[in-house]
């Protein structure tokens, strides 16, 4: 290859590195922006009732649209201090739960093999889960149990996000935090080892409650 092919040749790598990623990065806006939804759906539970700030919403997948499908877990969370609290603070869904990925939505909901009956798609079988109260009931501890494997694995993570951004002096110095901190000889507690049940309605945890954290 001469010098003046190298030369275009790189030229041409790098414009459609800023392609690839520009249109990588708009597409993660546009799965993020509740127009794309109104494109074809009617939305009856307001955005702004859930996004929580940008501070803790997760960009890399779909956090619009949650308390649609998710509605019992949603009615839940409306009860919560994580709701309504004298900070006047409100997380997003995203800020807890690991967001869908936009394919793996258009997978569940269009990809996939029909024998011909209606809502046989496994995002209506996992939908109507959501929204059968029964149902719900039922896997609601499959579900807590994967939420707190996933919290203990990053050393609650999602909370710090939110709360060790803004009050880590303020958590630090609680006479409680303190006395944990310096009976288990480290520098970070594990916030969901004693926080949990907090947004939704209580799973019980008997590992943790024998265990004495």
């Amino acid at each position: 290859m001469t010098k003046k092919g190298l030369i275009l040749s790189i030229i041409i790598g790098i414009v459609l590195f800023f392609v690839i990623h520009a249109g990588i990065r708009y597409a993660q806006y546009r799965t993020n922006d509740i127009s794309l939804c109104l494109v074809c759906h009617e939305l009856f539970v307001p955005y702004d009732e859930y996004k929580g700030a940008d501070y803790n919403r997760d960009w890399s997948g779909v956090g619009i649209g949650c308390a649609e499908c998710h509605m019992y877990p949603y009615e839940e969370f409306k009860k919560s201090p994580h709701y309504a609290n004298a900070a006047g603070l409100r997380p997003s869904c995203t800020a807890c739960h690991e967001p869908h990925s936009f394919t793996r939505i258009v997978r569940y909901k269009f990809i996939y093999i029909n024998k011909g009956g209606y809502g046989e798609s496994p995002f209506h079988k996992l939908s109507n889960s959501l929204r059968d109260k029964p149902e719900w009931d039922e896997i609601r501890a499959k579900l807590a149990k994967k939420v707190r494997d996933d919290f203990l694995k990053t050393n609650s993570q999602k909370c710090w996000d939110c709360h060790g951004a803004r009050f880590d002096v303020r958590l630090k110095n609680l006479k409680v935090h303190k006395r944990a901190i310096e009976k288990k000889k480290i520098e970070r507690l594990n916030c969901i080892e004693c926080h949990y049940n907090l947004v939704h309605a209580e799973v019980p945890w008997p590992e943790m409650e024998k265990s004495g954290k």
